[in-house]
């Protein structure tokens, strides 16, 4: 058994009626964040909007080579790059220091249809890869929202780029509000560190090409997370993006879920330092994969991730793979002399 902890991250703005500014939700969270991690000597795996990157370039913004510089920051952190995609962006537009969609029609990837899905992939690939010292490869991804399925749809796009490692599952999560989410892995086993699969990525299969490394989820009872909730709001705790995510469909589906019992995904965001303690498991087989957004980051979540990371040994991109099996001939994530010496340390 291991206390081993993998930090991902999901670089990117607020996706729904207020996306905050790039400084208050990007910017400066992930310094702070990143300033926590080395003081640590930790890690993590950020997960960039490569979509967003995309829109800034062809508005020829301003704010591009402030976002450029600080993903040169993460790599000089020791931290792992990773693919992320919110095919939405095709629908923004600037307004002022935000932006506004005029529709949230394609949030899913899906929506664009096999051709175009899997030619967008390869753009965002592409252009995120282009920003990486040439021993780096993107062979990681985070589907925007969740929303992995139906991979079927996706599969060319991962065979094409490389893409091994898929980091969207979040075992037992359902969500059914079409057009915008679909997500069932409700299927996809609970107490597991990763998975080979092929063509289903809640379904395990031996003699898959792709890996699912899923967020480790607890069970919560629903009060818990109210209270935790509560604990917060009185502690006037707010988030550092000051932006809005995408609409839910009411007040009550809210509630609902609110004070629903089940399985949550240990994470950063919106949980009181109580909580978080008590979901995080004292020991894992191999690892407890842990998620979180530079955009909710707070004082509270700070404090967490300093916690948490003095307390624990964290890994990235190369002790995964190594955990998985992975052939060292393929391409590296971090340098080459590197990932040997810490697939090595793994493997010891």
């Amino acid at each position: 058994m291991s206390d081993r902890l993998l930090l991902t991250f999901d670089y990117e703005l607020y996706l729904g009626e207020r996306t905050g500014s790039v400084h208050d939700t990007l910017i400066d969270p992930t310094d702070r964040i990143l300033n926590v991690l080395r003081s640590n000597e930790a890690r993590g795996i950020f997960f960039v909007d490569a979509s967003y990157l995309m829109r800034l370039e062809k508005e020829n913004d301003s704010e591009y080579g402030a976002v450029l510089e600080q993903l040169e920051r993460i790599v000089a952190s020791d931290c792992d790059i990773g693919l992320h995609i919110h095919s939405q962006w095709l629908d923004g537009l600037r307004h002022g220091t935000e932006w506004r969609f005029t529709t949230f029609d394609r949030y899913r990837i899906h929506s664009l249809g096999l051709e175009e899905a899997t030619e967008y992939f390869r753009a965002c690939h592409e252009h995120l890869r282009s920003f990486l010292p040439g021993d780096l490869a993107i062979n990681a991804f985070r589907a925007g929202g969740w929303c992995l399925q139906p991979f079927d749809l996706l599969a060319a796009a991962f065979r094409e780029c490389g893409i091994k490692y898929d980091f969207s599952v979040v075992p037992g999560l359902f969500v059914d509000e079409p057009p915008i989410r679909i997500i069932d892995y409700r299927a996809a086993p609970k107490n597991r560190s990763f998975w080979a699969f092929s063509n289903d990525p809640v379904r395990p299969d031996p003699a898959g090409r792709y890996w699912a490394i899923p967020v480790t989820v607890a069970d919560v009872w629903g009060w818990e997370l109210a209270m935790s909730r509560l604990a917060l709001w009185l502690n006037r705790t707010a988030e550092s993006g000051g932006g809005r995510g995408i609409a839910t469909p009411s007040r009550v589906r809210q509630v609902q879920r609110l004070f629903r019992n089940g399985p949550r995904p240990i994470s950063l965001d919106r949980v009181s330092s109580r909580l978080l303690r008590r979901m995080l498991p004292s020991r894992s087989p191999e690892f407890v994969h842990c998620v979180a957004h530079p955009k909710r980051a707070t004082n509270v979540s700070l404090c967490q991730l300093d916690e948490i990371t003095r307390s624990r040994e964290t890994i990235g991109l190369a002790e995964v793979a190594a955990f998985c099996g992975a052939n060292q001939s393929d391409p590296p994530i971090r340098s080459r002399d590197r990932m040997r010496r810490q697939s090595s340390a793994v493997a010891s």
